[in-house]
């Protein structure tokens, strides 16, 4: 089974197993009609083009694109058909290139972080903090991420601070088969102090328009509570509203509003303004979710990355 990659300006690629030339995965800013193009003129025998989306470091569905109906869409300058003609698979969840760098901005009641992180290699990111507001803090993370089966992923990260001992945190995401739904879990424990915070909740999504609901049960400091958020979100700016600490005399009100500008020079960016206190290890527990690798979630992957007019 020859496998060809022939894909000028897909930087670094991740090759996926199919039965003929023209398999890659990419980011979706890394896609564009002119890579496939570019693919179809190189490699005259390739009747297909396999491309599988990567979001977040991770990849599950992919597009089996063929040359005929391609070249009929670059006519035209416009792939709404091709999407349709393309063969959608589940090709079960996997890791793939290094996520791109990003930084995240948070505003909150009493103190405001700032966080960067980056990888060097696929799986691998590592990161700081810095937090202020009762005494300035800086953090150091490294994290791994391990896919353990077709729908779940694990995310391991060891983080040291100015101020705290060495913390090893464990989060856990795994999608229901339907897809309509995610459970997740996460757990921090500190050398020699034992549990630091521990989570085990779901997100139900789409329950309204663009709506998701999300409820937990945690403990923090020895003090088991609940929470019940519901989601927003668009592409640029998602809001959280809900109330945390159900099991106290007096739950609070959370309000939390993200903003996510368009990226520059391959940079993700966040900046989150919040109601609420920075309670820690918050800035740990940015979970991830796997709701964008749906087969649902797969048009917009489509729009972003094969939209002629997008593209222009």
């Amino acid at each position: 089974m020859a496998l060809a990659l022939i894909c000028a300006g897909v930087s670094p690629n991740v090759l996926h197993a199919a039965d003929g030339p023209g398999a890659v995965g990419a980011k979706r800013s890394a896609m564009s009609p002119a890579v496939v193009s570019d693919f179809f003129d190189a490699t005259l025998d390739a009747d297909r083009f396999v491309w599988v989306p990567q979001i977040q470091g991770l990849s599950r569905y992919g597009f089996t694109i063929p040359r005929e109906g391609f070249r009929r869409a670059e006519i035209y300058q416009d792939s709404s058909d091709l999407y349709y003609l393309s063969d959608l698979r589940n090709l079960g969840l996997a890791t793939g290139d290094a996520p791109a760098p990003s930084w995240t901005a948070v505003w909150a009641k009493d103190s405001m972080a700032l966080g960067v992180e980056g990888s060097w290699a696929p799986s691998y990111r590592a990161g700081l903090r810095v937090q202020s507001g009762g005494g300035s803090k800086i953090q150091g993370v490294l994290r791994r991420q391990v896919v353990v089966s077709e729908q779940t992923v694990v995310g391991l990260s060891a983080e040291i601070g100015s101020s705290t001992a060495l913390r090893l945190v464990g989060e856990a995401v795994s999608l229901a088969a339907h897809e309509h739904s995610e459970l997740f879990a996460n757990i921090a424990v500190e050398a020699g102090g034992g549990l630091l915070w521990g989570e085990v909740g779901k997100t139900w999504f789409e329950v309204g328009a663009n709506l998701d609901l999300y409820a937990s049960a945690y403990s923090r400091a020895g003090h088991t509570q609940a929470q019940v958020l519901l989601h927003y979100g668009q592409s640029n700016y998602q809001i959280n509203l809900g109330v945390q600490d159900l099991f106290s005399s007096a739950p609070s009100l959370v309000l939390e509003l993200a903003v996510h500008p368009k990226p520059h020079g391959g940079v993700n960016s966040e900046i989150v303004i919040r109601n609420s206190r920075i309670k820690e290890p918050w800035l740990g527990f940015r979970r991830q979710s796997l709701k964008s690798l749906r087969r649902v979630e797969m048009a917009q992957a489509w729009r972003d990355g094969m939209g002629y007019e997008r593209n222009k």
